[in-house]
């Protein structure tokens, strides 16, 4: 999979914020077409439930034991963006990696599906809220977590571990780097139509870029990282031979990428039903036909390159 940012500072501005909403778009409509609209509503009562009760002291302490947290809650803006962020990544995460072939690099949680997630949802067992909160405590079990770290204090302790022997720095670090330094692409709340609240908008992210990394990682800075890595490497303009560009229709990230065939020269693979660099991992008889079909025409593209090399 490549995924690509925008091709002029007008776009930039334009489809910067566009972007920030098409992640969580994805995901929505991956949700929905996996579950229908039950599911989709459910997360969003859950959420618009959960920003009431964060709102009211009383509650912190009831929501804290419901969601099992690490720490007790205690209302700043930024704990609350890092809460929430936290439990919208549950579902992030799942429809990123859905049915992907994972369980040979040793992902605990590869078994649960964006299907698992909605079956919780929609079981009718308490408010939605219960229901979130079984969400996270299915994934926690899984992971093998105690509670829910998910104090910003936290979050910025690990980001800022340097040391490879962090069990916590497994490319994290970087990757958050390169989206402060090179790309955007931050996963926010910003958008309309989506379930997931709006506690944790653009503002949020770039505060981790200049928590993390240092203070002129501000706004102004990464539209001008992110203008000239278009200049860079072309944006969607791109011009290159004998590249392949691949990406799955349920994937968050193909928003950011290729879908379309552009030059013969740079065929672009758009696979149905699969989720994030689905192409990538082991095959399995039980991979879709699409999956299948797309990974026979990118082994012929590339017998087809070497052969021309050799001729």
């Amino acid at each position: 999979m490549v995924i690509l940012t925008t091709t002029t500072w007008r776009g930039l501005q334009l489809k910067l914020r566009r972007v920030i909403y098409e992640f969580l778009e994805v995901v929505s409509d991956a949700v929905k077409a996996e579950s229908g609209d039950t599911c989709y509503n459910n997360i969003a009562a859950a959420f618009t439930e959960l920003e009431k009760q964060l709102a009211d002291k009383e509650r912190w302490r009831p929501l804290g034991k419901l969601f099992r947290l690490c720490d007790p809650y205690a209302g700043s803006d930024l704990n609350t963006s890092s809460l929430v962020s936290s439990l919208a990544d549950l579902f992030e995460g799942t429809v990123q990696y859905n049915r992907d072939n994972r369980e040979f690099e040793g992902a605990k949680d590869a078994n649960i599906t964006v299907s698992t997630l909605c079956h919780l949802m929609s079981d009718g067992a308490g408010s939605p809220l219960d229901r979130l909160a079984a969400v996270n405590a299915a994934l926690m079990a899984v992971r093998g977590d105690k509670c829910l770290d998910y104090t910003y204090r936290s979050e910025m302790d690990k980001m800022r571990q340097e040391s490879f022997d962090s069990p916590d720095n497994t490319g994290m670090r970087q990757w958050i780097y390169q989206t402060c330094n090179e790309f955007g692409w931050y996963q926010t709340s910003d958008a309309e139509g989506q379930p997931f609240g709006h506690r944790f908008p653009l503002t949020f992210s770039v505060q981790q870029c200049m928590d993390a990394y240092g203070t002129k990682f501000n706004q102004s800075f990464i539209d001008a990282a992110v203008a000239a890595t278009n200049v860079r490497y072309g944006g969607r303009g791109i011009r290159v031979r004998r590249v392949v560009f691949i990406n799955g229709s349920i994937d968050p990230w193909h928003a950011m990428g290729l879908t379309a065939t552009r030059s013969r020269h740079a065929p672009v693979i758009y696979v149905n039903g699969t989720a994030h660099c689905a192409n990538m991992y082991p095959s399995r008889d039980e991979d879709l036909p699409e999956l299948k079909a797309a990974r026979r025409r990118i082994g012929r593209l590339i017998a087809r390159w070497l052969q021309e090399d050799d001729q």
